[in-house]
C-alpha cells in the first residue's frame, strides 16, 4: 500500500459529502486507502459513510462510542493504516484530483524522510472553494499540523503517535511536530499541495460555546508547556504578558469585549468588511483563551 489518508471526524456529515468524493477520486495511480475515524458522531455519519463503502473499496471506517478527542480518532485510524506514507488531513478539508500524487512524488524525490505540508486556505464559499485565494490570514508557522501534511509510517513509529492526553480542543498535531523536530525530520511546504479549509461561518447565537472551545484549548496548551517547557512552545501558545498587551490593543484598547463582541462583528458584516469581523471575534476569542491561561497557571 502506498498511501493511507486518515481523516478524523464528528458530526460533519454535510461537510464529508463535500469532501470525501474528491479524496477518493484521485488521480493517482498508486495504491491508497482512505481510513475515516469517527469520534463518537450523533447525526448521520455513520449511514452515510457505510453506504460509500459500498461504492469505494478503499475507503475504511471505524467508529468510536465514546468521544475520546482527535488524537485517539487518529492514532485508531494510524494502528490499522497500511500506507507507506500516512497523509493527514480534516474531515473539512477540500483537495484538488492530484493532491495525492503531489504529495507522494515530493515525499518519494526526498526517500520518504521529510515532512510535507501545503497552504491551507480558510472559504466560506463550499460550493467552488478552488475560487478562493491565498489570504494574509491563511499564514501559518506550525511546523506540523494535520489539516495538510503528510510524514511515512515509517517516521511515525520512532516518535511515536499523537498523545492521547489531548482530550480537549486543539495543540495535539503541534506536539507531535516538537518530536519530529527532534528527529531532525526536514520540512517542505509546497504550493503543489494546496488545500481549502470549509469554514463553518460563527453562530454568534452561540457565543457561550465559542468561550468554552478557547477554555479547552487554554487547558490543552498548559499541558502541552508542561510537556515541553521550552521556549519555542511558551511562544506557540501565547504564554506571557506581551501576548495580553498585543491582544488588548488588536480590541481597539479593550473597547471591544465578550459583552459586546457580537454588535461589533455585526456593523462590520453588514458592511461587507469580512476580514475587519473575523479580527474583531479572534481577538475576543484570544481574550478569553489568554485568560483561561493565566487563571489555570497561576
Amino acid at each position: 500500500m502506498h498511501v493511507s489518508v486518515i481523516i478524523p471526524t464528528y458530526n460533519r456529515r454535510k461537510l464529508l459529502e463535500i469532501v470525501l468524493p474528491q479524496i477518493l477520486n484521485q488521480d493517482f495511480e498508486g495504491e491508497y486507502e482512505v481510513i475515516v475515524s469517527d469520534d463518537g458522531s450523533i447525526d448521520e455519519t455513520k449511514d452515510y459513510i457505510e453506504n460509500l463503502k459500498s461504492i469505494y473499496k478503499n475507503l475504511k471506517y471505524i467508529y468510536s462510542s465514546e468521544r475520546k478527542g482527535p488524537a485517539h480518532a487518529r492514532n485508531l485510524a494510524l494502528n490499522i493504516a497500511k500506507g507507506k506514507l500516512i497523509i493527514f488531513i480534516d474531515s473539512d478539508i477540500f483537495v484538488n484530483r492530484d493532491f495525492l500524487k503531489n504529495h507522494y512524488e515530493i515525499q518519494r524525490e526526498n526517500k520518504f524522510k521529510v515532512l510535507v505540508q501545503g497552504p491551507v486556505i480558510n472559504t466560506y464559499n463550499w460550493e467552488k472553494p478552488w475560487e478562493e485565494k491565498f489570504k494574509l490570514r491563511d499564514i501559518s508557522s506550525a511546523f506540523f499540523a494535520t489539516g495538510n501534511a503528510s510524514v511515512s509510517k515509517e517516521t511515525l513509529l520512532k516518535t511515536g503517535f499523537f498523545d492521547e492526553n489531548f482530550t480537549f480542543y486543539g495543540w495535539e498535531d503541534l506536539e507531535l511536530g516538537i518530536r519530529l523536530k527532534k528527529l531532525n525530520i526536514k520540512l517542505i511546504n509546497s504550493d503543489k499541495v494546496r488545500v481549502w479549509h470549509l469554514t463553518i461561518p460563527p453562530n454568534l447565537k452561540n457565543l457561550s460555546y465559542l468561550f468554552e472551545k478557547e477554555r479547552e484549548r487554554a487547558r490543552s496548551a498548559i499541558y502541552f508547556y508542561k510537556k515541553h517547557p521550552i521556549l519555542e512552545v511558551k511562544m506557540m501558545i501565547q504564554f506571557g504578558k506581551v501576548y495580553e498587551i498585543g491582544n488588548f490593543i488588536q480590541r481597539i484598547f479593550g473597547l471591544i469585549n465578550e459583552r459586546n463582541v457580537e454588535r461589533f462583528w455585526r456593523w462590520a458584516e453588514k458592511r461587507g468588511y469580512n476580514t475587519l469581523s473575523t479580527i474583531i471575534l479572534s481577538g475576543v476569542l484570544n481574550k478569553i483563551y489568554l485568560e483561561e491561561l493565566k487563571r489555570i497557571s497561576s
